[in-house]
């Protein structure tokens, strides 16, 4: 091999090393810079996991929150979605046919003579789209402010969510009227609750969308264990990604 062809080897092979520097150096910061993304996002991860271990909720809202007694099974949405978010403590204080706007078997009464507890971390109340049926819009504005303003006497270091839990079976004849008037009625809820301040968990208004006959009742609109499982996964997943 002469000279001539030793030197342009030796130079490519110097060229391919140079290069070879220059890419990792380039890649160096950025897989530094990912490296410290993930290390931030599971500290992030482990401070909710923290903050909801050490938080005590109270439920409030109507016959899909209260407590059921079904055939092998008795417990609620929000017993099962406390002990899916490994709650430290929990109250739920709800009771079928209460509403947030109609006049007798208001949600205000739930709560009313209940004493003042700072130590409450967060609030969640659901409902009440079908017990508030003969509601005006304007009526449920109306009674929404004035039941946050209570929640916050109540609990005033809380957090506040709301979602709306209540669906009607698919197989039902009158499955269709109903679940038209959830989706109206919906955002008269969820405008008002975000107006007044509290976290809105969308998607659970229809999360039982299609589901089947299993899922309810003998009168297509009440949740079986089945349902109650399923609403509680998505409930709690739902919670753990939005909890701060």
């Amino acid at each position: 091999m002469d000279n001539r062809l030793k030197s342009n080897i030796f130079a490519r092979i110097a060229a391919l090393s140079l290069a070879v520097m220059f890419i990792m150096t380039a890649l160096t910061p950025a897989a530094g810079a990912y490296a410290k993304e993930a290390e931030r996002e599971n500290t992030r991860t482990a401070a909710k996991k923290r903050l909801l271990a050490d938080s005590r909720w109270v439920f409030i809202g109507d016959s899909w929150f209260a407590k059921r007694k079904l055939p092998g099974f008795k417990g609620s949405i929000p017993q099962k979605t406390a002990e899916l978010l490994k709650l430290k403590k929990y109250y739920n204080f709800s009771r079928g046919g209460y509403g947030l706007a109609r006049e007798d078997l208001n949600y205000r009464e739930l709560i009313a003579d209940r004493r003042v507890r700072k130590k409450i971390t967060d609030v969640f109340i659901s409902g009440s789209i079908m017990n508030d049926r003969n509601c005006s819009h304007e009526e449920i504005t109306e009674a929404i402010s004035s039941f946050i303003g209570l929640v916050r006497e109540k609990y005033p270091n809380a957090k506040l969510w709301y979602a709306s839990l209540s669906w009607y079976c698919s197989e039902a004849a009158s499955g269709a009227v109903y679940r038209k008037r959830i989706y109206t009625r919906f955002p008269w809820y969820a405008s008002a609750m975000e107006a007044n301040g509290v976290e809105v968990v969308y998607g659970m208004e229809d999360a039982l969308s299609g589901m089947g006959a299993e899922y309810f009742t003998s009168d297509h609109h009440h949740p079986t264990k089945l349902c109650i499982d399923f609403v509680a996964g998505e409930l709690s997943d739902r919670i753990k990604e939005m909890y701060e």
